[in-house]
Protein backbone atom coordinates (compact mmCIF):
# COMPACT_ATOMS: atom_id res chain seq x y z
CA UNK A 1 0.00 0.00 0.00
CA UNK A 2 1.34 3.54 -0.79
CA UNK A 3 0.61 6.58 0.99
CA UNK A 4 -1.41 9.29 -0.69
CA UNK A 5 -0.68 11.98 1.45
CA UNK A 6 -0.14 13.42 4.46
CA UNK A 7 -2.11 15.90 6.04
CA UNK A 8 -1.63 17.85 9.39
CA UNK A 9 -3.24 20.74 11.25
CA UNK A 10 -4.83 18.84 14.72
CA UNK A 11 -3.06 19.23 18.13
CA UNK A 12 -4.28 16.12 18.97
CA UNK A 13 -5.59 12.85 17.54
CA UNK A 14 -8.39 12.54 14.54
CA UNK A 15 -11.39 10.63 15.19
CA UNK A 16 -13.20 11.31 12.56
CA UNK A 17 -13.51 11.89 8.54
CA UNK A 18 -16.01 12.49 6.28
CA UNK A 19 -15.60 13.86 2.41
CA UNK A 20 -17.89 15.86 0.94
CA UNK A 21 -20.54 13.83 -0.94
CA UNK A 22 -21.37 17.27 -3.73
CA UNK A 23 -17.16 17.55 -3.83
CA UNK A 24 -14.40 15.17 -4.86
CA UNK A 25 -11.70 17.60 -3.23
CA UNK A 26 -13.37 18.51 0.05
CA UNK A 27 -13.07 16.29 3.24
CA UNK A 28 -13.68 17.05 7.10
CA UNK A 29 -11.72 15.68 9.95
CA UNK A 30 -12.46 15.85 13.74
CA UNK A 31 -10.23 15.31 16.83
CA UNK A 32 -9.99 15.08 20.75
CA UNK A 33 -8.85 18.73 20.25
CA UNK A 34 -12.53 19.52 19.84
CA UNK A 35 -11.94 21.47 16.11
CA UNK A 36 -13.21 20.25 12.89
CA UNK A 37 -11.25 21.38 10.03
CA UNK A 38 -11.99 21.38 6.25
CA UNK A 39 -9.35 20.06 3.67
CA UNK A 40 -8.51 20.79 -0.14
CA UNK A 41 -7.47 17.64 -0.55
CA UNK A 42 -5.83 19.06 -4.20
CA UNK A 43 -3.43 21.63 -2.20
CA UNK A 44 -3.12 19.24 1.29
CA UNK A 45 -4.12 22.20 3.21
CA UNK A 46 -7.05 22.94 6.11
CA UNK A 47 -8.41 25.60 4.74
CA UNK A 48 -11.20 26.56 7.35
CA UNK A 49 -11.81 25.41 10.89
CA UNK A 50 -14.55 25.14 13.36
CA UNK A 51 -14.58 25.26 16.82
CA UNK A 52 -17.00 22.99 19.30
CA UNK A 53 -18.81 25.07 22.08
CA UNK A 54 -16.90 25.89 24.51
CA UNK A 55 -16.89 23.24 27.97
CA UNK A 56 -17.77 20.33 24.95
CA UNK A 57 -16.29 17.22 25.19
CA UNK A 58 -14.10 15.99 23.20
CA UNK A 59 -15.92 15.15 19.43
CA UNK A 60 -15.62 11.45 18.11
CA UNK A 61 -17.82 11.21 14.68
CA UNK A 62 -18.93 13.65 11.86
CA UNK A 63 -21.59 12.59 9.58
CA UNK A 64 -22.72 15.22 6.51
CA UNK A 65 -25.98 15.71 5.04
CA UNK A 66 -26.33 13.95 1.18
CA UNK A 67 -26.31 17.39 -0.52
CA UNK A 68 -23.35 18.71 1.56
CA UNK A 69 -25.00 21.60 3.13
CA UNK A 70 -24.76 20.15 6.93
CA UNK A 71 -22.19 19.04 9.10
CA UNK A 72 -23.10 17.04 12.34
CA UNK A 73 -20.56 16.43 14.70
CA UNK A 74 -20.93 14.27 18.32
CA UNK A 75 -18.99 13.78 21.11
CA UNK A 76 -18.34 11.45 24.10
CA UNK A 77 -21.25 12.40 26.23
CA UNK A 78 -23.71 11.83 23.24
CA UNK A 79 -24.09 15.82 22.46
CA UNK A 80 -24.49 16.52 18.70
CA UNK A 81 -23.71 19.65 17.29
CA UNK A 82 -25.10 20.76 13.53
CA UNK A 83 -23.16 23.37 11.01
CA UNK A 84 -24.37 24.61 8.54
CA UNK A 85 -21.16 24.54 6.03
CA UNK A 86 -22.74 26.86 3.11
CA UNK A 87 -20.78 29.74 3.66
CA UNK A 88 -17.63 28.25 4.51
CA UNK A 89 -14.89 28.83 1.90
CA UNK A 90 -12.06 27.02 0.28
Amino acid sequence: MKRLAENKGHSESITDIVWNPTSDNVFFTTSKDKNIKMWDANSKTSVNALKTEKGKEENINLAMSPDGNYLAVSNVKDELSIFDIRNLQL
